[in-house]
């Protein structure tokens, strides 16, 4: 019962930070990467609400685009050096069946100019 309290708690998170967002903009989530696996194409990014906290496992695919901290297209994607533990990050998730996969990582806050 509790894990479920939990689950919904932290659904609820995305929910905020996506709906923080303009309409028809991207909707970002800040994170802070707890783990990198460029190997089997997967990063752990713990995200918080500021009560609760949970880490999460995201595939990365042929089509997720990376950005560095200087705001350009990274090319090699979970291999780029900035992407390391306890690193802050923005992230888009997929839709329906693809909630699990990362379709943009960026090292920078993409809401701030």
């Amino acid at each position: 019962m509790a894990r479920l309290i939990s689950s919904l708690c932290l659904v609820a998170v995305f929910g905020v930070a996506c709906a923080a967002q303009p309409p028809n903009q991207p909707q970002h989530i800040n994170g802070t990467i707890v783990k990198v696996s460029p190997d089997q194409n997967q990063i752990v990014i713990r995200v918080s609400d500021g009560k609760m906290t949970k880490d999460f496992q995201f595939d990365v695919v042929k089509t997720t685009r990376f950005w560095g901290e200087d705001r350009n297209l990274v090319e090699n994607g979970l291999y780029y050096g900035g992407f390391k533990n306890g690193t802050a990050v923005w992230f888009q998730r997929g839709a329906g069946d693809s909630l699990n996969t990362i379709t943009e990582l960026r090292l920078h806050d993409p809401n701030k100019k």
